[in-house]
């Protein structure tokens, strides 16, 4: 798998998945932060979509086992961020 010039990381697919844009938290009303919401949603489960097919493609020997270990590295830093993300939705705005 070629590897991107700007950012190190796997192009195509991780690129596209893992990219994350920081948007301000808390900005308009309650019905923008619950669209977000939704957005998030849908990138965990593209996460598990990823994780399903990097462990597939382990077991049928597709992929060496380092490029699935940096996989699934970037998918749970991804996901990190997203579980962050909600946990500041979850505390009260004083």
């Amino acid at each position: 798998m070629k590897k991107s010039k700007k950012t190190g990381r796997c192009c195509k697919g991780c690129k596209k998945c893992i990219a994350q844009v920081e948007r301000p938290l808390f900005e308009g009303d309650g019905e923008e932060i619950f669209y977000s919401m939704i957005d998030d949603m849908l990138v965990l489960a593209s996460y598990v979509d990823m994780m399903y097919e990097n462990t597939r493609l382990l077991s049928l020997g597709l992929i060496p086992a380092r490029i699935a270990m940096k996989r699934s590295a970037l998918v749970l830093e991804g996901s990190d961020s997203v579980l962050r993300r909600w946990d500041r939705y979850s505390q009260p705005e004083v």
